[in-house]
């Protein structure tokens, strides 16, 4: 039996480039991965196709912990490993870590106050400049709106 058979990678946002790129990868490498998102109907037989792969169903918000503990119970003999795609369900994962601790679960994220720190770009920003790192100059809307010649070029983001 080789290594890889006993990997499943847990693909979410299952509607995102990013993860159909995923899946490609992890298909060329002979690894295994479930689909994870939120479908029915039209976009989950469509999906279905294009993945030429099942669904698992995994909701977000107050369905995300049940859905996910389900998965797990579902491939409990397999080792899963979650590779995040999107920032809104790596919070949710996070959240769901603080709680649980499946011996199948298997990850590589950094400390949660860490990824907090990263995804706030002010709070990012700070960190840099008191450790001393260059960061590209902040302004808020207003400053910029009130400047004769704001400077250019100007990336607009925002905080998270």
């Amino acid at each position: 039996m080789n290594d890889l058979d006993n990997i499943v990678v847990l693909v979410t946002d299952i509607t995102t480039r990013k993860s159909y790129d995923l899946v490609n990868i992890l298909r060329a490498n002979g690894i295994g991965f479930v689909l994870c998102d939120a479908l029915s109907g039209a976009e989950k037989m469509i999906l279905e196709k294009v993945y030429a792969a099942k669904t698992e169903l995994l909701r977000k918000e107050r369905h995300f912990h049940e859905d996910l503990g389900r998965i797990l119970d579902k491939y409990v003999d397999k080792r899963l490993v979650y590779i995040p795609v999107e920032e809104d369900t790596t919070i949710l994962f996070y959240r769901f870590i603080s709680e649980e601790s499946p011996e199948n679960l298997f990850y590589n994220l950094p400390p949660a106050e860490a990824f907090e720190r990263v995804r706030d770009k002010g709070a990012f920003s700070a960190f840099c400049l008191e450790h001393k790192l260059p960061v590209p100059k902040e302004y808020a809307v207003e400053e910029v709106l009130q400047m004769s010649n704001p400077p250019l070029p100007l990336i607009l983001k925002p905080r998270h």
